[in-house]
């Protein structure tokens, strides 16, 4: 986009490049005080379905629900989390190991090798 043709007002657009009528901002669909919850805007159940959804996923509900499908023993419980631990620290050694990129030059009676 162009700066001379910017106007200031935000102007959402389909992938063909051409406006959206009837656009409602996702913050349109909120209801303020309740944490999971949606209006319905002009009949579209389709589209505060899919915001109440991401809602869910965001909270964490989904995987929690998930997880708890079935009973875990404490003691596996820990042993998942002591090996998530470890796999955690493995690849932020790896990241560091690869970032450091020591070079080493060797001094010979020619010069430098």
């Amino acid at each position: 986009m162009k700066k001379d043709n910017f106007k200031g007002k935000f102007t959402p657009r389909d992938r063909s490049g051409k406006p959206i009528r009837n656009y409602r901002a996702r913050t349109d669909f909120v209801i303020p005080g309740v944490p999971l919850g949606v209006k319905v805007l002009d009949n579209n159940v389709e589209r505060s379905l899919k915001i109440w959804k991401r809602q869910l996923k965001d909270s964490g509900k989904i995987m929690e629900l998930k997880q708890r499908r079935y009973f875990e023993k404490p003691s596996s419980k820990k042993r998942k989390m002591k090996d998530f631990a470890i796999r955690r620290d493995y690849m932020e050694m790896l990241k560091k190991r690869s970032q450091e990129k020591e070079c080493w030059t060797i001094m010979t009676a020619k010069g430098a090798v």
